[in-house]
């Protein structure tokens, strides 16, 4: 799960750092228009944070957030062969739904799973890759941006994300039974 989440805060959180360029030079626009994607991004991190609110219990959540991520790379992809400003517009608000769902999904596992004793340091460890890790993703997208241009970085940063969520994926049972093992994760799913 730090694994994911390094991968994640390098290369596909930092999308939302390059979308001055992707409106100014792709939707050939400026502070409006960039303005409007990033309250696009806002309402679909809202609309996916209420709906996980909604969740009963942490079952399923690896496989959720596997999926969520895998609609927020589609994003990606969908965002850098886009010209027009109305479909960007749907393309953010879905981005930053999947985005919060992922976050939120892989937040919730790491604080299942993890025995109280400890969970307030594993959990400072989390929130150091989660947010520590952004500026450098930030450094790194803006020097590709400005290299290969903004589509290009879109599109390397959606491949970077598809690999480490494959990885996650394919290693997901793996998870689970070591989640089986403790007794929160059991109490988390009712079992306990």
């Amino acid at each position: 799960l730090f694994g994911h989440l390094s991968v994640m805060a390098l290369f596909g959180i930092p999308y939302l750092m390059i979308m001055p360029v992707y409106a100014k030079e792709v939707l050939h626009g400026e502070a409006t228009e960039y303005g409007s994607l990033m309250t696009a991004v806002g309402f679909g991190a809202v609309v996916g944070g209420i709906i996980m609110t909604r969740r009963a219990n942490v079952k399923g959540l690896g496989t959720h957030m596997s999926r969520s991520v895998f609609g927020f790379i589609v994003m990606l992809v969908l965002l850098a062969f886009n010209s027009s400003h109305y479909l960007a517009l749907a393309i953010m608000a879905l981005a930053g739904f999947f985005m919060v769902m992922a976050m939120i999904s892989s937040q919730t596992l790491v604080q299942t799973i993890i025995p109280e004793d400890i969970r307030g340091r594993v959990m400072s460890i989390y929130a150091m890759i989660s947010v520590g890790f952004l500026p450098f993703g930030s450094l790194l997208s803006g020097a590709m941006a400005e290299h290969w241009g903004v589509r290009v970085t879109l599109l390397l940063n959606a491949a970077v994300c598809a690999v480490a969520t494959v990885y996650y994926t394919w290693r997901l049972p793996e998870l689970r039974k070591s989640a089986m093992s403790t007794r929160e994760y059991r109490a988390a799913i009712g079992i306990e």
